[in-house]
């Protein structure tokens, strides 16, 4: 368990006690081999990948020779889905063994993992185990929360937010791996091990490197190419120091993409297959020692007593269970996580009955995050999926795989049949009330918009019947997705977005920095324009509000910005970009003090921030407040995570303002309206 995290009750101390002497116990015998608590375990997940875009699931032009390898050596599971198509809710079903509404994580950055929620790298850090993690996207970092238990977790923004490198957004695969791989060669070899392998690349803006790229007619499929080389360079990693014969070895994905099946080009809003079946291959010591000398043989033929293909239907929640059987944990150490082992499903046929009778959850928030469109919520039961909303969907998954024919106006009976099942779910899945909001500074939400993930919290109740929801607003999603691609390409070309690999990139495909300047204008200008429409049909919006505040400001007009800002601020009032935007447009219209009080409203959401520090005692240094300048940069020195020449240079600030400060006859003068309370922007709350 990491330093600060919560304590355990009596009884978990009592149990990590117990377990900390066994696995001493095994490793000074020298019979870890024998003992379930020897196995090292690995988990990889490819993020955004759909099942079908692999070789072992059917696709013959894929390139995945190393997981359909591993589906030969051990046990693929052919109906996997995820409970939720977004990155940090389903990774926090694999790690917690629970469903969305229990950890209550259920969008990416409104919410964290609290302390309180258990996680499998807790217990089996707590069991002894060595634990790490390697991921490959920002919207994993750990200030979400998925770092409990874990002895390393990396990220691509590191331990501190910065600019440059270590700001960037997603880090390569081969980063990962090598990142992992040095973890590895740094273990002890009696010392067994938990990590977990996070790969990004599949995510959209697919840019999959060469040969790759070349190689396939979508850069999607060249994304999971080179990711599934990057998986056979880890495994070829452990098995160099000896480590894979003793390894519990898990390859799947947080979610799929729907490469605009339904209307979608990506993922989240919809609960449609394309967006959650998954890849799932399990593979354990035993599963290795039964392989023939020859691994580069064709498919292995089913062996007596084994089986290959796993068709009853599974779900990311069945995963932590699974480890902890297969090490011989009992169910107890992890009481939350009540989804039942998958290992019996590899040896009894007769036990797929009970788990083709049971029903799995899914949902997604993010139409009411992101736009206020109704939430979608649903299960998978017998062969038939209901996405359940105020305009319910029933699909019957066998004959329709493609989930084209809705069968809710035709099967009101089944209809209220999975209606009365999805309802005696969710009074099942009791939640812990677990999730914390999570407050982004500036860079962190420019970080997140560029990945596609902007969403935003509310009181409101989101299953208000009379919102649309997202298949009513399907050529509204077509639009802003477009809308989205040109504000991301024209924030890469006016360098907006700090990231130095995508400004190389742009820097390549235009060499002149004018026309540069003048292509990401036009870009701006088309996404005004469509913006404007897009408000007009979805007034209630906030994404739309905040992007058209982003492109009048940053197309230089602060005075059209304005309004923007102001209506998504007063439906989002806990966002301190939204402040941030605000306060920069009412500065520079000439409204001073409400530009500070919109500044005070974002470092109270943002205390650390030394970049909005540093804007205030800007601020009180123009108008001559230097006791106010003074307070806001000594904030700023005890506070924030500058080092080097940048503390240098803030400190010598400091020393400067204080001779102001005494030249001007003044003291020192904290703020007296510091940390803010007043939620109502300041032009709204004082009028036209």
């Amino acid at each position: 368990m990491r330093p600060g995290r919560r304590p355990r009750p009596a009884a978990a101390l009592r149990l990590t006690a117990l377990g900390v002497l066994l696995c001493g116990a095994v490793l000074a015998s020298g019979c870890g081999d024998a003992a379930p608590d020897r196995l090292d375990v690995l988990i990889v997940t490819f993020d955004t990948t759909r099942a079908d875009r692999f070789g072992a699931y059917g696709r013959a032009e894929a390139e995945t020779p190393v997981f359909d390898a591993l589906a030969r050596e051990g046990r693929l599971f052919e109906r996997a889905w995820s409970p939720v198509p977004i990155t940090l809710p389903a990774h926090t079903t694999l790690l917690t063994g629970t469903a969305p509404p229990v950890h209550g994580v259920r969008e990416n950055a409104v919410y964290r993992v609290q302390d309180e929620s258990l996680l499998l790298s807790e217990v089996l850090s707590e069991h002894g185990w060595r634990t790490g993690a390697f991921v490959g996207s920002f919207v994993l970092d750990e200030r979400f929360g998925l770092d409990q238990g874990f002895d390393v977790y990396h990220a691509p923004a590191g331990e501190s937010l910065g600019t440059g490198e270590a700001a960037r957004r997603e880090r390569p695969a081969g980063e990962v791996v090598d990142d992992a791989l040095s973890w590895f060669n740094a273990l002890p070899s009696a010392a067994p091990f938990f990590a977990w392998v996070h790969f990004n690349d599949p995510h959209a803006g697919y840019d999959p490197p060469e040969p790759h790229a070349s190689r396939h007619a979508h850069p999607y499929d060249g994304e999971i190419a080179y990711a599934d080389e990057q998986l056979g360079r880890l495994l070829d990693g452990l098995d160099r120091l000896g480590r894979r014969e003793s390894l519990l070895l898990i390859v799947t994905a947080d979610h799929g993409e729907a490469l605009g099946e339904h209307g979608e080009e990506t993922h989240g809003l919809f609960l449609y297959d394309a967006s959650l079946r998954i890849p799932l291959v399990l593979v354990t010591p035993d599963d290795r020692a039964a392989l023939p000398d020859d691994r580069a043989a064709p498919p292995i033929p089913d062996r007596p007593g084994r089986i290959e293909r796993i068709a009853a239907p599974v779900t990311l929640a069945d995963i932590a269970p699974t480890v902890l059987d297969a090490l011989g944990l009992g169910a107890d150490v992890m009481p939350a996580a009540s989804e039942p082992s998958l290992l019996p499903l590899t040896d009894d046929p007769a036990s797929w009955g009970s788990r083709t009778e049971r029903a799995l959850y899914i949902e997604t928030l993010m139409p009411w995050h992101h736009h206020r469109w109704h939430p979608l919520r649903g299960l998978v039961w017998r062969d038939r999926k209901l996405i359940d909303s105020s305009r319910p969907e029933l699909y019957d998954l066998a004959a329709d795989p493609n989930e084209l024919r809705d069968g809710a106006p035709d099967e009101p009976e089944l209809l209220a049949l999975m209606r009365e099942r999805l309802d005696a779910l969710l009074v099942a899945e009791r939640p812990l009330e677990h999730a914390l909001g999570a407050a982004l500074s500036p860079e962190e939400r420019q970080r997140l918009a560029a990945l596609g993930y902007v969403g935003t919290a509310s009181a409101d109740d989101p299953f208000d019947p009379s919102l649309p929801t997202p298949r009513e607003r399907i050529g509204d999603l077509a639009l802003a997705s477009s809308v989205t691609q040109r504000i991301a390409e024209a924030t890469s070309l006016l360098g907006l977005d700090g990231d130095p690999a995508a400004a190389a990139r742009v820097a390549a495909a235009y060499p002149d920095p004018a026309e540069r300047t003048a292509q990401g204008r036009r870009l701006l200008d088309a996404a005004r324009d469509d913006l404007r429409a897009l408000r007009q049909r979805n007034p209630g919006d906030p994404l739309f509000a905040f992007d058209l505040g982003f492109v009048e400001f940053h197309r230089g007009d602060a005075a059209a910005a304005i309004e923007p800002f102001e209506t998504h601020a007063l439906a989002v009032p806990d966002e301190a970009v939204t402040r941030y935007y605000l306060a920069e447009c009412y500065e520079r219209t000439g409204r001073a003090d409400w530009a500070r009080a919109e500044m005070l409203q974002a470092v109270t959401l943002q205390p650390r921030s030394g970049r909005l520090m540093q804007w205030l005692a800007d601020h009180h240094g123009r108008r001559g407040e230097w006791g106010h300048a003074v307070w806001w940069l000594e904030q700023q020195v005890r506070t924030s995570s500058t080092t080097g020449a940048e503390r240098a240079a803030l400190q010598a600030q400091v020393r400067l303002a204080r001779q102001q400060m005494a030249a001007a006859r003044q003291s020192l003068q904290p703020p007296d309206d510091y940390p803010a309370t007043d939620r109502i922007p300041a032009g709204v709350r004082a009028g036209p």
